[in-house]
């Protein structure tokens, strides 16, 4: 499982990238929905639930991108830990398709 590393109290940012495996080019994402949820564990309430409609989630289709941003404000109220994530993305034909399972590490700011 991958791991990430955010720190508490600044801006979590990380752009997915979707391509086919076998030839690396980008797989048009336009028309998805994208949504990503943060917990501890998985029948967990999510500590953050992000999509596209609150600005979170910014699909940019033809590249195969998607990118995170997630609010100073927000992380600040995430306490220091080891959480699990996975970015869902749902297809204009109803195909939902998911990333592996990656671990966020919060940790502690250091400059309060």
């Amino acid at each position: 499982m991958a791991t990430m590393t955010t720190k508490r109290g600044d801006n979590w940012k990380k752009v997915f990238f979707w391509r086919n495996k076998k030839t690396l080019v980008a797989i048009d994402l336009t028309g998805c929905a994208a949504r990503l949820h943060l917990k501890k564990k998985r029948e967990d309430p999510p500590l953050i639930e992000a999509d596209e409609q609150g600005n979170e989630l910014a699909i940019d289709g033809p590249a195969g991108k998607v990118r995170l941003n997630i609010s100073a404000a927000t992380m600040r109220d995430i306490a220091y830990g080891n959480y699990k994530s996975d970015l869902e993305l749902t297809f204009p034909d109803g195909t939902v398709l998911s990333t592996e399972t990656f671990e966020v590490k919060v940790t502690e700011d250091q400059t309060v």
